[in-house]
């Protein structure tokens, strides 16, 4: 005889960032990416044709729109919005992620207190007198009721726990030093699910915020999903923290890992992408095994949210926190005397990042004068941090010339994070601008048809140095790889650097201002290292980007000392960047030609590395027969 069965529907949603309404605040226009207004159409949907369901957040939930910056400190008498449309839907259960602890860690507290849903985070563990008691807890057993195919009435105990990057104590050293003490994922992660096991469990859910990896884990791993599915006492895992999909075509290809199915070694596994692009889901059929259920059968789905409509009831809900956010970011600030915009940031000196730096530089130069430090060259590390990849092809900084909104501070400065600064060695500046060149292909002489990068990297990575001069070689091999792992000893992209027009001394001491993030070990970078940070006072990049606008310093455009692309003979490639583009004013570079729209919003360009008088000539050549893919 047949044994009953039960259908249970896992709805996820991770790294929302708090993109609760399509709405581009940066603009000041609908916009046309997700949103969890979107994503609630979907999940009412799903609802209606599951049986048994639950509605699951992966965390980093509460920052990355100014939606959420406008309601902050917390308190004042209003609600945070992203907890009110989270409690409006119906969460059963949210993970923390990273992200959740920029916030400091009074408003961090009053906000989750809000929450009326289980908040979990089994790695992070708070130490008694820090303030963060109370807040979460490891994991939660969820009684879900449902009739098996047999009609019988049943309840099935899912259990479900959260993990976390333990690098947060890095990323987010000086509010959580001393207060928190972090655990590797799979050890928490492994402890969790015994826990949960042992109180009735039958099932278990994990709420990972970390990224699939197809490497070995290691103790203190940032990306352990793979780590985690591994685990016999895991049933399904919900993966995030790295703004990809899965399953789909992105899935590293590796033992284990079945990017067609959404399974990491043989558990459904499901990523929903970033910011309500996708609804997660998991559709699991359970099958009596002794006491309690298993899992007989799943499909796993990611299913983009772009054409969805929003629901009309969070609309409702959020509208008056929609209009407090346009009054705050209407707030005029100062001047811009032209277009800023990081379309082109990949591919060239770009004045959305040139800003940033000179507003750091600005601030160390007045606050290290008279100190000890004064004398030690002073650079400026930046990265663009609205430059499309994972988030779409309308994720690009674009700011009109004329008076500057509080809105644009946060779209140049995407994360509220606070300034840092590390003292290196020539050499170890180097490995840095290294590392930052890796997210390129390697280009072969002589060709004009090869990508200069993949669509989907992580331009957040692609730090500028500003205040010296140095080139970037694509016809050698990268010397790191994504996860800062040294791939060839032997390679080396960076050429020609020079400081103060002599070439770097790799002996010579530098000052390199950086943010938190960064310099806590966020994307990999040699050397970031807490024994090398300059101590300072806490300071939020956005205030001295503010400062720096205020002052007027955004009227000139004047250069500061950086890099560029080596050119090569005879060799072209392309690259995407977003549909507006072709309005903004193309940079003042013969090297650069606009093949016109290709998928999903992106226009294709061609940049041409042909040296001196050629420089422009191939590229018309090349664009005559070609047809972009």
């Amino acid at each position: 005889m047949r044994r009953a069965r039960v259908g249970l529907t896992i709805l996820a949603t991770s790294d929302l960032h708090a993109a609760m309404l399509a709405y581009d605040y940066f603009a000041d226009r609908p916009g046309r990416g997700g949103s969890l207004a979107r994503l609630a159409t979907m999940i009412g949907a799903a609802r209606q044709d599951a049986g048994a369901c639950l509605l699951l957040d992966n965390g980093d939930f509460l920052l990355g729109t100014p939606l959420a910056d406008a309601h902050l400190p917390a308190g004042a008498g209003r609600k945070n919005p992203v907890i009110a449309a989270m409690t409006a839907l119906g969460y059963d259960a949210a993970a923390l992620g990273n992200h959740e602890f920029d916030l400091e860690r009074d408003d961090l507290r009053a906000i989750l207190g809000e929450a009326d849903f289980p908040l979990l985070c089994a790695n992070l563990r708070p130490l008694p007198g820090g303030g963060y008691e109370g807040l979460w807890q490891d994991g939660v057993v969820i009684p879900v009721r449902a009739r098996d195919t047999a009609g019988r009435a049943v309840t099935v105990g899912v259990g479900v726990f959260g993990v976390l990057p333990p690098q947060v104590m890095q990323w987010d050293g000086r509010r959580v030093t001393g207060r928190l003490e972090a655990e590797d994922i799979a050890s928490a992660a492994a402890r969790a699910a015994q826990g949960l096991r042992a109180a009735g469990a039958d099932l278990v859910v994990a709420l990972a915020h970390s990224g699939i990896s197809a490497a070995p884990h290691v103790a203190g791993a940032e990306n352990a999903a793979s780590a985690v599915a591994r685990l016999d006492t895991v049933d399904a895992v919900v993966a995030g923290h790295v703004h990809k999909v899965f399953p789909g075509p992105w899935g590293p290809e590796a033992p284990g890992i079945d990017s067609d199915r959404g399974m990491l070694h043989g558990t459904p596994t499901v990523m929903p992408g970033t910011s309500g692009s996708h609804l997660g889901r998991l559709d699991l059929t359970l099958e009596r095994k002794g006491a309690r259920w298993a899992v007989a059968g799943f499909v796993s789905r990611a299913e983009p949210s772009r054409d969805v409509p929003e629901d009309p009831g969070l609309l409702g809900l959020l509208s008056g926190a929609h209009r407090h956010t346009l009054d705050m970011t209407q707030t005029v600030l100062g001047h811009l005397d032209a277009l800023v915009h990081s379309y082109f940031a990949m591919v060239r000196d770009d004045r959305s990042v040139r800003l940033v730096a000179e507003a750091k530089l600005a601030h160390l130069q007045r606050a290290l004068s008279g100190t000890p430090l004064q004398g030690l060259p002073l650079l400026a590390s930046v990265a663009p941090m609205k430059c499309g990849g994972r988030a779409g092809a309308e994720h690009y900084t674009d700011i009109p010339a004329g008076p500057v909104a509080r809105r644009a501070i946060a779209d140049m400065q995407f994360f509220s994070n606070e300034l840092s600064v590390l003292r290196l060695t020539g050499a170890e500046l180097l490995e840095w601008l290294e590392m930052s060149a890796s997210l390129y292909n390697r280009l072969l002489p002589g060709r004009y048809d090869q990508r200069l990068f993949e669509r989907d990297v992580a331009p957040y990575n692609r730090e500028s140095v500003y205040g010296m001069t140095y080139e970037i070689d694509l016809s050698r091999p990268a010397r790191y790889d994504p996860e800062g792992r040294l791939a060839d000893p032997a390679a080396h992209r960076i050429i020609g650097a020079q400081l103060a027009g002599r070439a770097l001394d790799p002996d010579r001491e530098v000052l390199l201002a950086t943010n938190a993030y960064r310099a806590g070990g966020g994307g990999h970078f040699p050397h970031a290292t807490a024994e090398r940070a300059v101590t300072l006072e806490p300071v939020g990049i956005r205030d001295l980007l503010t400062r720096h606008l205020q002052t007027g310093r955004g009227r000139t455009d004047a250069a500061i000392r950086s890099w560029r692309f080596a050119e090569l003979a005879d060799t072209c490639a392309v690259f995407e960047t977003g549909a507006g583009a072709v309005q903004a004013a193309l940079p003042p570079d013969r090297r650069l030609h606009d093949l016109g729209p290709v998928s999903e919003g992106y226009r294709r360009y061609l940049l041409d590395l042909t040296p001196g008088l050629a420089q422009g000539r191939l590229a018309q050549r090349r664009m005559r027969g070609y047809m972009p893919s």
